[in-house]
């Protein structure tokens, strides 16, 4: 379930790494793991989850390693896309609630920036999408504002926010009655 793309020393195609070949669709910062587990079981993606931190990433493994089209690639987001897929290889990107760095002073800690889109270019096919999901207004100007690029989707499908509301944010922000 774990792609150790440190071994394999080279820039991947994720579809090498399933059975069936499939659209290919990658969630950054996966967390519990619930938007990845959701997802598998409505749609027939290979799905890739990024995740940083070590902690999530070995819980995950844990509960899931048996879900066939489920792989995870511990490392940070920015430099996975940069570093480790091969061009046009994704074509769908989730970014399920990314933290928002809402304060001015905190806007250079934002991921979601230029450089970050430019990467997502790299790795997404022709037809790719990235979809953002996020609670917080400010972030979502910011996109918008700044580094949208066309293959960013500002309406996202309902059956991808109703898979949203079962994370761990998602939960907390319906409980709030936020939108998202």
């Amino acid at each position: 379930m774990l792609i150790d793309w440190k071994r394999i020393g080279k820039r991947i195609d994720p579809s090498d790494f399933f059975k069936e070949k499939k659209k290919i669709a990658v969630e950054i910062g996966f967390g519990k793991g619930d938007f990845l587990l959701n997802y598998s079981k409505i749609f027939d993606d290979n799905l890739i989850g990024i995740e940083i931190s070590e902690y999530s990433v070995n819980n995950f493994i844990k509960k899931y390693k048996f879900i066939e089209n489920i792989r995870i690639i511990h490392s940070e987001a920015f430099f996975a896309l940069g570093h480790i897929f091969k061009e046009n290889t994704v074509d769908k990107i989730f970014i399920i609630f990314p933290d928002p760095w809402p304060k001015k002073r905190q806007e250079k800690k934002r991921f979601l920036k230029k450089e970050f889109f430019d990467r997502c270019s790299f790795v997404l096919k022709n037809d790719g999408e990235i979809f953002i999901i996020t609670d917080e207004k400010l972030l979502s100007e910011y996109i918008e504002e700044n580094v949208t690029p066309n293959f960013l989707k500002k309406e996202v499908p309902k059956i991808y926010l109703e898979l949203s509301k079962n994370t761990k944010y998602g939960k907390k922000w319906s409980n709030l009655k936020k939108d998202f």
